[in-house]
C-alpha cells in the first residue's frame, strides 16, 4: 500500500520552473535584439513585436499585435510602399530618413527603415525600425569631439607662434642692450 501511494505522487517542481513561460516561436530569436523589429503579412497584420519595438512605441505586446502595421502610424505612403515593394521583388528595402507619426502620440519617430522579406513565397516581412534619434547624437558627439580637437590644435599653434616672438623680442632686447652697453665703454 505504501508503494502504490509514492507512486502517485508528483515530482518535485523547482522553484525556477513556476513562472510563466512564453511558448516557443519561431522568431525567438528576435527577442533579444535592442532594435527595434516587427514581422508583418502584405496586409500589414503584425505576426511578432520585439520588446524593443514595445519600447520605441510605448505599447505593449498584446496592443500592438491587435492592430495593423498602417493603423499604428498616421498615414505614411512611403512605409505601405517600402513592405508592398520588398515583398512584390523578394528583396530588401531601405528608407534611410522616415518620419513617422504613431497614432497615440504627436511626436514624429525620425527611423531608418528596414523591410526584408522572411520567407520565398512573399508571405512575411521583417521590419526593423532603427531611432535616427541615436545616430544624430552619435554624429553631433564626433563633430563637437573634432571642432573640440581643432580648437586644441589652434590654441596651441598659436601659444607656440606667441612663444617664438616672444624669444625673438627677448633676443633683440638682449642684443640692444649689449650694443649700448658695449657702445658706452
Amino acid at each position: 500500500m505504501a508503494r502504490i501511494l509514492l507512486s502517485l505522487r508528483k515530482p518535485f517542481a523547482p522553484a525556477y520552473r513556476t513562472h510563466r513561460t512564453m511558448p516557443p516561436t519561431s522568431f525567438a530569436g528576435l527577442e533579444l535584439l535592442d532594435t527595434p523589429v516587427l514581422i508583418v503579412d502584405p496586409d500589414g497584420a503584425l505576426h511578432f513585436v520585439n520588446p524593443a519595438c514595445e519600447n520605441l512605441l510605448a505599447l505593449g505586446s498584446r496592443e500592438l499585435l491587435r492592430h495593423s502595421l498602417f493603423d499604428l502610424f498616421q498615414p505614411c505612403p512611403a512605409l505601405r510602399q517600402a513592405l508592398s515593394t520588398a515583398l512584390r521583388h523578394n528583396a530588401s528595402f531601405i528608407e534611410h530618413d522616415l518620419e513617422l507619426v504613431p497614432q497615440h502620440s504627436e511626436q514624429p519617430l525620425h527611423i531608418a527603415l528596414s523591410v526584408a522579406p522572411v520567407d520565398a513565397d512573399g508571405g512575411l516581412a521583417l521590419i526593423e525600425l532603427r531611432p535616427l534619434d541615436q545616430q544624430l547624437k552619435i554624429a553631433n558627439e564626433e563633430r563637437l569631439l573634432l571642432q573640440h580637437q581643432a580648437n586644441r590644435e589652434l590654441i596651441r599653434n598659436l601659444a607656440h607662434e606667441i612663444k617664438t616672438r616672444w624669444e625673438a623680442f627677448a633676443a633683440r632686447r638682449s642684443c640692444w642692450s649689449t650694443n649700448c652697453w658695449t657702445a658706452r665703454s
